[in-house]
């Protein structure tokens, strides 16, 4: 027989209503040594441009801290990691285009396309960060990497801004 006296909310759980963001205030970053995991997904929305998320975090296993996790569709449908060189509008699912990052947002208790997480040992931690919801990512070659500006807002309208150089690079192909 066990008896428990104290709050029944889950310390590793948020509710499930929008707003999503747990900002607080406006968030500027700058990382001058990050890693950059592309997942290739392909012409997966029949657009003619290619499917990619683009994450950046600190260098190190596990990853701690800032993680950025943005969805976009390349102008032309291609593997090579070149070509998610460009600039990229945020948008709704409804509104998927070629040249945009598809805004984030949640079902339940998962989370979908473009985010800004904070991790603790590889694990979300999910009273932190929040969806990108207006804005833009532009990604450019530089110093041999990749340079990412995120200009973006939450979905509690919190700017989200600043820029990652990420000298080492992932690739996964995942059609």
């Amino acid at each position: 027989h066990v008896v428990y006296n104290g709050a029944l909310e889950l310390a590793n759980m948020v509710p499930d209503n929008s707003p999503y963001s747990r900002l607080t205030e406006d968030y500027t970053y700058n990382y001058d040594q990050a890693q950059l995991r592309c997942f290739y997904y392909g012409d997966e929305y029949g657009l003619g441009g290619s499917s990619w998320s683009v994450d950046t975090m600190l260098i190190g296993e596990p990853v701690n801290g800032d993680y950025f996790k943005c969805c976009i569709i390349t102008d032309t449908v291609s593997d090579d990691i070149d070509s998610i060189v460009g600039t990229y509008t945020l948008t709704t699912t409804d509104n998927k285009a070629k040249g945009t990052m598809i805004a984030g947002t949640m079902e339940g208790f998962k989370y979908f396309e473009s985010w800004y997480y904070v991790l603790v040992d590889n694990q979300i931690v999910h009273t932190l960060g929040g969806p990108l919801t207006e804005g833009s990512l532009t990604i450019e070659k530089k110093d041999g990497g990749y340079l990412l500006t995120l200009d973006c807002k939450c979905d509690k309208g919190y700017k989200i801004q600043g820029t990652t150089w990420c000298q080492y690079t992932e690739f996964y192909d995942r059609q």
